[in-house]
């Protein structure tokens, strides 16, 4: 089904979206979405046509410390850069359905997608649907390229809100895209439990981290940072703020590069 958003949520009925589906609706899915694209936000059950036919170097999965997690505004511009690097005016950015704060990455993610024209996909669990779109949806119709929301059901042993279910999530968006690329602005212990999955299942996904202070502590660089340096992981590049040339700059390649004054080759499950 798709349910396109543009200026009322007369959708809307005590928190939750009433569907109506029929084969005339189902038969329009294709074009409802394009006519959205540009002029707000799209709920699709399935991953966008769009992004399935994306070459998979053009999609980016952008995450990052939570809510209080990234109070600073330092670093804005150059993460903003990073990103801007990373999709190109053709690209796809895609993240876990994070809502919208001023203290945590996606207050970078707004501000890419209202500069640029690029199309943004997220991965949310169904039952935190209605909650996505009152954190999303105005925000949406500024946005060119629109955003599309996948919406994902939770499985028993891993529902929504809990930490296995946001593991899942994470995983499964990137296991849906099967994108190349994750952009991490910090990250905790979620981000961390993803980035060693992905270096157990192999698959080519590299990890670019951006070493940034984890809320107002300015040495602690969260757990994604901590343990991509502990493990050595070959498949996660970490970045560290240059502030003569104000823009993120690597000091050593790999986590593993880094890490390797005590280890020898790349660290592999």
């Amino acid at each position: 089904q798709v349910r396109s958003h543009f200026c009322s949520r007369q959708a809307i009925r005590g928190g939750a979206w009433q569907i109506v589906s029929s084969p005339h609706v189902r038969r329009l899915r294709a074009v409802s979405a394009m006519a959205a694209l540009g002029h707000g936000l799209v709920v699709v059950d399935e991953v966008p046509t769009f992004l399935a036919e994306m070459p998979k170097d053009r999609i980016v999965h952008f995450k990052g410390f939570g809510v209080g997690k990234l109070p600073s505004l330092e670093f804005d511009e150059a993460v903003l850069a990073e990103l801007t690097g990373a999709v190109g005016d053709d690209g796809v950015v895609v993240w876990d359905g994070d809502e919208y704060e001023d203290s945590c990455f996606t207050r970078i993610l707004d501000a890419f997608l209202q500069a640029s024209g690029v199309r943004g996909v997220a991965f949310y669990y169904r039952p935190l649907q209605a909650a996505f779109l009152e954190s999303w949806e105005a925000r949406a119709r500024h946005y060119r390229g629109g955003i599309s929301l996948v919406l994902v059901d939770d499985r028993p042993e891993c529902s929504a809100g809990s930490e296995e279910g946001w593991l899942e999530l994470g995983r499964q968006a990137l296991r849906r895209t099967a994108a190349k690329q994750v952009l991490a602005v910090g990250g905790g212990g979620t981000a961390a439990a993803e980035a060693a999955a992905c270096a157990e299942e192999g698959g080519g996904v590299r990890w670019t981290l951006l070493t940034v202070p984890r809320g107002h502590d300015p040495s602690d660089f969260g757990a994604l940072h901590a343990r991509a340096l502990q493990e050595r992981w070959c498949h996660v590049d970490v970045l560290t703020y240059n502030v003569q040339l104000r823009r993120f700059a690597s000091t050593g390649g790999t986590a593993h590069a880094q890490a390797r004054a005590s280890a020898g080759d790349c660290a592999v499950p």
